[in-house]
């Protein structure tokens, strides 16, 4: 199977599966599909073995979702399970693709226009240049907000003067310059993003419900953001959302599986809805994170396992007792444990 289909089958997924995920259209892919810089789809595998730049590899990846996007849209999803059945049976994936669709030429005119129509409609009220330091001083913030009252579009301009307001403090200045760089630009991701500025701001105003709402706009569009992540638990563990506070940690487990606090807040959302099973394997990742406090996290395992694995929970709760010997709560649960069960009848009658 050519890369390009299998890698653009796999990204294609992804989107479909959640609008964070996979590759996604930036100013950078809008560049190259609006300066011709698209491979032909008959060579579009060759994108992956000499691209231009690393850039251009990521790239590669979009442009081949975009072509299985265009040909599900153009020929239908069974067009996909043909080809993959044609490419089976040892077809040349070119001569598949005329076989189920329309010529290359036809095929090559029509996703051309799909992929300049994506571009043109990206961000399409957003002024996206940059300008060079000889059309403003990076460093000169006056100049910068000069820059902006000549091009109150420019998200560069935008960004940037948000950026130095918040970094002054001056949040309420900086509320409706986020708000317009979002507002024509609303798929902001990565580093600089106007969404984490915007909720840092409403955040030190005292507005937790516009905060959330930012983060939660935010989330529907970053897949990577661990701190977005983070913050989102947080605020959903204070208003004690625990079901939302479970699907978070799975989000952020799964940009960051290493970290510590998908861990905790997965076993702090399983604990706080009585859902003792679902801590155990949590609170085991954690201990194997080299944690600040495994007392807390050894008599927690414990409490977790001891109605269902009673000899792991008693080898826990001596292992909390063993760097705490006066934890209380500890000590209790131990004698429990350490109870022989009741004969049979004896329980039965009790």
């Amino acid at each position: 199977m050519p890369r390009w289909f299998s890698e653009g089958i796999s990204v294609y997924e992804e989107r479909l599966r959640h609008s964070s995920w996979g590759e996604q259209m930036t100013p950078e892919y809008r560049d190259f599909i609006l300066n011709g810089e698209m491979t032909p789809i008959e060579r579009l595998s060759m994108a992956f073995l000499v691209p231009k730049s690393p850039e251009h590899v990521q790239f590669a990846y979009y442009q081949s979702s975009l072509v299985v996007e265009y040909l599900v849209n153009n020929f239908g999803e069974a067009c996909i399970g043909n080809i993959l059945s044609d490419l089976g049976e040892g077809i040349f994936i070119n001569i598949a693709l005329e076989k189920h669709t329309v010529t290359m030429t036809e095929l090559e005119e029509g996703f051309t226009a799909f992929s300049i129509g994506l571009a043109k409609a990206f961000a399409s009220e957003a002024d996206l240049t940059k300008p060079t330091p000889l059309e403003v001083n990076p460093l000169d913030k006056n100049a910068i907000v000069g820059w902006l009252e000549s091009n109150p579009d420019n998200i560069w301009a935008l960004n940037t003067t948000s950026a130095n307001l918040v970094e002054e403090k001056n949040f309420i200045d900086a509320v409706p310059l986020l708000e317009r760089s979002i507002r024509l630009h609303p798929r902001q991701r990565g580093g600089g993003s106007p969404y984490g500025m915007l909720a840092r701001a409403h955040r030190e105003l005292g507005q937790p419900e516009e905060e959330l709402a930012v983060l939660e706009q935010w989330a529907a569009i970053e897949d990577a953001a661990t701190k977005l992540y983070g913050r989102l638990m947080e605020v959903q563990a204070q208003r004690e959302d625990w079901v939302a506070v479970q699907r978070l940690a799975k989000r952020f487990f799964s940009a960051n599986p290493l970290s510590p606090i998908a861990h905790r807040y997965m076993a702090l959302s399983a604990q706080q809805t009585g859902n003792k099973t679902a801590t155990i394997r949590p609170l085991k990742r954690l201990l194997l994170l080299d944690p600040a406090d495994p007392v807390d996290l050894h008599f927690r395992l414990a409490t977790a396992l001891a109605d269902t694995e009673p000899g792991e929970a008693k080898r826990h709760a001596l292992q909390a007792l063993e760097d705490a010997p006066r934890f209380r709560a500890a000590q209790k649960l131990l004698t429990r444990l350490a109870k022989p069960d009741p004969p049979a009848g004896e329980a039965k009658a009790q």
